[in-house]
């Protein structure tokens, strides 16, 4: 919300690779606090959110932030139906089959706000929709402190900021 296009405040280095293969040395910058950032979905997609966010500890030293972007699963029967209606999500994770035996069977965990698309046995599509209060928890364990808070307007989407202690 500070970015001004002129003076730059945010920079970055992009590393177009997955989690599990970024090392401590890709993240290094010269005389700059580092940040992780992991906007959208993508803590999400992760099974065990334990061991995910004891992978950010791991490659965070003291003072780094850790920024998340989520969902929350405040609506979460409402997020599932519009996933579960949507008719051009079948073409976009089953884009490699034949329109007709594009076939998605899906289900929603109220308890975990995870929803999951299945085709022939194989999950071809997983989200993580969260509490606040419970991601807070789980981050905490790991040794960050919450820093800040910002939920949008409907109550849907969420912004949390760490820092690593």
């Amino acid at each position: 919300r500070t970015f001004e296009p002129d003076e730059p405040t945010f920079f970055f280095q992009p590393k177009n690779t997955l989690f599990e293969k970024i090392s401590k040395k890709d993240l290094m910058a010269k005389n700059l606090k580092n940040s992780h950032i992991c906007l959208g979905g993508t803590i999400g997609n992760f099974y065990n959110q334990e061991k995910l966010f004891e992978m950010f500890s791991r490659l965070s030293e003291k003072g780094e932030y850790l920024i998340l972007g989520f969902q929350l699963d405040n609506n979460l029967n409402w997020i599932f139906k519009k996933y579960k209606s949507n008719p051009l999500f079948p073409s976009f994770v089953l884009n490699y089959l034949l329109p007709e035996k594009r076939k998605l069977k899906w289900s929603v965990n109220i308890e975990t706000g995870v929803i999951t698309a299945v085709h022939n046995s194989v999950e071809v599509f997983r989200t993580t929709k969260y509490n606040s209060e419970k991601l807070k928890k789980i981050v905490e364990k790991q040794g960050f402190e919450f820093v800040y808070e910002d939920v949008d307007e409907y109550k849907n989407s969420c912004l949390h900021v760490y820092i690593k202690k």
